[in-house]
């Protein structure tokens, strides 16, 4: 896991993932709600109807995993606050 070196790496991934998402095409969604998910959780896999697997299971781990990271910065001395957290 390379170290972190400062905000503007995380900047830079952040852009990136950006450019990524902005580069798939609208029509790659058409048919999202009727489609099943499966993730792999630990040693088992879980299958979920796709509008399930975002209300149970992404979402929640996306706020899991953010509120985590913000955590960790800020118990390593970074000046993040609230309105870092939610994006102001």
């Amino acid at each position: 896991m390379e170290e972190f070196r400062g905000a503007h790496l995380v900047r830079s991934a952040l852009c990136t993932s950006f450019e990524v998402d902005a580069s798939i095409p609208a029509s790659a969604f058409d048919g999202a709600e009727a489609r099943t998910i499966t993730v792999k959780a630990g040693p088992r896999e879980l299958t979920f109807a796709a509008p399930h697997y975002l209300a149970s299971y992404a979402i929640p781990n996306f706020y899991f995993h953010m509120s985590t990271a913000y955590s960790i910065l800020r118990a390593n001395g970074v000046e993040v606050g609230k309105g870092d957290f939610l994006g102001g």
